[in-house]
């Protein structure tokens, strides 16, 4: 990280410190192998403090890509969304594989609906009846 942004470790360290002093971040000391010396490795994440500094302008960036494609041919777009469509079932196949029991796979594939926004739940109501 410190070569990405062109300072000393030492000084990202200290940056990162009076981030954690302000609960912007939080770090997480890593495992390390036994015998091993120096300073002990951080992980480093942005705490939902942190994390509400950021403006989430998603929204206006959604609008202002797809303002993009009004000049693109209509199949460019029907070629992302048919691709968009392969890459969310092949997802959600691989999730649904290690589930064994038909109730195993209701209930992960309405937890992958409600993932998509569709507010899925699924209820077994008998042995293999399911709402």
């Amino acid at each position: 990280m410190a070569s990405d942004l062109g300072i000393t470790v030492s000084g990202a360290r200290q940056q990162l410190t009076a981030l954690a002093e302000r609960h912007l971040v939080e770090a997480t000391e890593l495992l390390r192998p036994p015998g091993q010396r120096g300073r002990p490795q951080l992980s480093y994440h942005v705490t939902d403090v942190g994390d509400a500094l950021f403006p989430k302008a998603y929204g206006a960036l959604t609008n202002e890509l797809l303002g993009y494609l009004d000049d693109e041919d209509e199949q460019v777009v029907n070629r992302l969304f048919s691709r968009r469509r392969e890459h969310r079932i092949l997802a959600a196949q691989l999730r649904l594989r290690p589930a064994r029991s038909l109730w195993a796979k209701v209930s992960e594939l309405a937890k992958i609906l409600d993932e998509d926004g569709y507010l899925a739940t699924a209820e077994r109501l008998g042995r293999d009846h399911f709402r």
